[in-house]
């Protein structure tokens, strides 16, 4: 009887036959799993593609609802280095004749020289006040110092109104008290008085002998005073300009209530040497604020072309042909953009009367600027009418765009159910693998007993015919 053979030591390569038998039954399933992902991921990547241009779009959108900056205005100044000056929407067009005839300034005094800042200064009270706030700090044997005082000063919690420092010199240390609101409404008046409130007397016109007790009188200090202790280092002074040969003051260097929506802020004083100072309508910036609108749009526009196309001729379809979603975005922006509005001029309600139209081909907005050049000359402030407001063209396009975009819109929606999908096919993919792995078990198993019994076979066929050569 012949004998069983095969290429294994038992008859059978079992791990050959068991990897080719559980590749072949998870190729199918495995194939389809991967198909799905593919699409789910490139959708996926669609919708991110285009929920990126829709809010570079929305942006773009969010800067032409700011009237502010659609009529915004520049300014020149004859020269620089004497004013800045700034300009909002209200201000009017124009020139003016400017000069700055004094800076602002804020008041400071300072006392005669101590010895050094731990020279006793006298007890008693000290009491701050200028044209709108007052304040009083207590000196006794716990710091009757120059820098006790100091400390006290700057510590009040009620001081609104000087700051306090010690400067040292040839002759020893002064206290040099500092205003802390510039102009002549911050002017300092320092009375001094015992611990009981009465008045202390002044110090003699000699100053103290020696031997006298210091007293707090030697920082008492009023304009103009006779019997002042303090020094004026600085006079307190309100800042002015002349515009148009109109004086006009101010406690600080800015000048915001002189000419509506124009503020002046004086740099340097050149007294009686006016210069000019133009404000202009800003139409340079509104320009640009278009052309970024309209190059948001294309860049949308291109992305929605890109995704919904189908060339014929390769038979090529775009990553979201046919996605109701998709196409209803497209169909929502191209509603808004054909529809006039209502709240803006009526030469300028459309977007092809500012100059913008749509090309047919491929529905990206081109500009006419010499249409939109003319119409900015003409009427400055049109664009600000069609575009911005809460029944403007940029609010209303937006507010369609809002159901798309966004965390709850339908674009995210749309992404958030294609990762669930993903996930999902991620949990079929893990039971594939975990079927595949009891399919090789059972495979093994059954090839294993099947090489076990081929063994035996092969076994009694050699027994048997050793027992037939027997007989023979």
């Amino acid at each position: 009887m012949p004998t069983i053979t095969s290429s294994g030591a038992n008859g059978i390569d079992v791990n050959s036959l068991v990897s080719q038998l559980v590749a072949a039954e998870r190729a199918a399933p495995e194939a389809r799993l991967a198909a799905k992902e593919s699409k789910a991921q490139t959708k996926l990547s669609a919708f991110g593609s285009l929920q990126s241009s829709v809010d570079t779009f929305r942006q773009s959108l969010d800067k032409l609802n700011n009237a502010d900056s659609l009529s915004a205005r520049t300014t020149s100044v004859g020269k620089p280095e004497q004013m800045s000056v700034s300009a909002t929407p209200k201000a009017v067009a124009g020139s003016y004749r400017v000069s700055v005839e004094r800076l602002a300034q804020t008041h400071q005094v300072a006392s005669t020289a101590f010895t050094d800042s731990d020279a006793a200064v006298g007890e008693g009270r000290l009491t701050f006040s200028n044209d709108s706030a007052s304040f009083s700090v207590v000196i006794d044997s716990e710091n009757n110092s120059l820098s006790g005082l100091r400390d006290a000063i700057n510590s009040a919690s009620a001081n609104t109104t000087v700051r306090a420092s010690i400067v040292r010199s040839d002759d020893g240390d002064h206290l040099v008290m500092t205003s802390l609101q510039s102009g002549e409404a911050g002017e300092l008046s320092v009375s001094a008085s015992d611990a009981s409130g009465n008045p202390l007397p002044a110090i003699p016109l000699g100053g103290l002998l020696p031997g006298d007790s210091p007293s707090l009188s030697a920082f008492s200090y009023s304009t103009g005073g006779s019997s002042n202790g303090l020094v004026e280092k600085q006079a307190a002074q309100d800042a002015q300009i002349i515009v148009d040969g109109f004086t006009r003051s101010s406690n600080n260097n800015t000048f915001d209530d002189v000419v509506e929506g124009v503020t002046f802020t004086a740099k340097t004083a050149d007294a009686g040497n006016p210069f000019t100072v133009s404000v202009s309508e800003d139409t340079g910036g509104s320009k640009k604020l278009v052309e970024n609108f309209v190059f948001a749009y294309n860049t949308l526009q291109t992305t929605l072309n890109a995704l919904t196309s189908y060339n014929s001729t390769s038979g090529q379809a775009g990553q979201l042909q046919g996605d109701s979603t998709t196409l209803r975005l497209a169909s929502v922006i191209r509603a808004e953009l054909n529809t006039a509005v209502s709240s803006a001029s009526a030469n300028a309600d459309t977007l092809s009367e500012l100059g913008i139209t749509s090309q047919v081909k491929t529905g990206n907005l081109s500009i006419d600027n010499t249409r939109l050049d003319a119409l900015l000359d003409e009427s400055p402030d049109a664009l600000a009418g069609f575009f911005s407001g809460d029944e403007g063209f940029a609010s209303r396009i937006d507010t369609a765009l809002k159901s798309f975009s966004g965390s709850d819109g339908l674009l995210a929606s749309r992404t958030d159910g294609l990762r669930t999908q993903l996930k999902d096919l991620t949990s079929q993919r893990d039971a594939l693998d975990f079927r595949m792995e009891g399919v090789e078990a059972r495979y093994s198993k059954q090839f294993n007993a099947l090489d076990s019994l081929l063994t035996q076979l092969n076994g009694t066929g050699s027994f048997l015919a050793g027992q037939l050569a027997s007989l023979l």
